[in-house]
């Protein structure tokens, strides 16, 4: 019994799945008892129990079905992936909190139509990798990457050596430092002296993770509207989140040339064009 206990696994995202059906099977228990008769107490418990199984089983039905959806379209992401980057070297995996097949085939299928000279990617990873794989296909260009974190610098860095592709992208450590823009004061990378003098045809937007402000990857376009070329193209990543609606609501807001095309995936992608750019993208 202990070992059954032990090897239950929940992560904090569940509890909103978990809390709600015990909260009402509670609420009906009361209820029922709270019932003169207990003969009819006890129907009211009982049907009021199968009731809350049905809806939770309902739930849980279209979420395995939203799920499966999103295996497959991530497992046709990544063959497309394999078929044009043509790479005859293992790609890094593509989970947890790394960057979706999803992501990834977007990011490459804009470096393809567009063929940007110098891509800016917040946050490192394996979109990094992919990049670099893109330019290379079209002969040209250059990703400069930057995260504050260390760690992922070292690995990137590292994927990019074993992938030989060391001369199609640069990565930084950028730490985060204190800006100012339209929502307030907020944690953001320190770009002083690393950012390419020449204007940008693709930025890629992975960062800085939601858990560090509100809004936190809003400053992006205050910060980097002027280096931006006119036909440049803004990727966003996480799009689901509520925090991600409300920057993409306010860019558009204080940039009105700014269009916005949504890529239904698992965690939400949005492609954004100042301009005149190509709007090919996969979606």
């Amino acid at each position: 019994m202990n070992r059954y206990f032990t090897e239950i696994q929940l992560k904090h995202a569940d509890w909103k799945y978990l809390l709600p059906p015990v909260i009402l099977l509670i609420l009906t228990g009361i209820l029922s008892f709270s019932v003169a008769t207990t003969h009819i107490g006890n129907i009211i418990l009982i049907a009021g129990t199968l009731f809350i199984i049905l809806i939770y089983k309902t739930h849980l039905y279209h979420k395995i079905r939203r799920d499966l959806r999103d295996q497959q379209r991530k497992n046709q992401a990544y063959q497309m992936l394999m078929l044009t980057l043509e790479t005859d070297r293992p790609l890094p995996y593509m989970s947890d909190w790394s960057a979706t097949p999803e992501l990834s085939l977007a990011v490459c299928d804009e470096i393809l139509h567009n063929e940007p000279d110098c891509v800016v990617e917040l946050g490192s990873g394996t979109t990094t990798l992919i990049t670099a794989m893109s330019l290379k296909k079209i002969g040209k260009g250059k990703v400069w990457a930057f995260d504050h974190q260390k760690e992922y610098v070292e690995r990137t860095k590292l994927q990019l050596q074993r992938q030989k592709l060391t001369e199609w992208a640069v990565v930084h450590h950028a730490p985060l430092t204190t800006v100012e823009s339209e929502v307030g004061k907020s944690p953001w990378y320190d770009l002083e002296g690393k950012i390419p003098d020449r204007k940008v045809g693709l930025l890629i937007i992975d960062g800085p993770p939601v858990k560090t402000a509100k809004l936190a990857r809003f400053p992006a376009l205050p910060m980097l509207w002027e280096r931006l070329a006119e036909s440049a193209v803004i990727i966003l990543h996480d799009t689901h989140r509520p925090e991600e609606s409300e920057v993409i609501k306010r860019w558009q807001e204080k940039y009105d040339k700014l269009q916005c095309i949504n890529i239904d995936s698992e965690k939400g992608i949005s492609v954004l064009y100042k301009g005149s750019a190509d709007r090919s993208v996969i979606r």
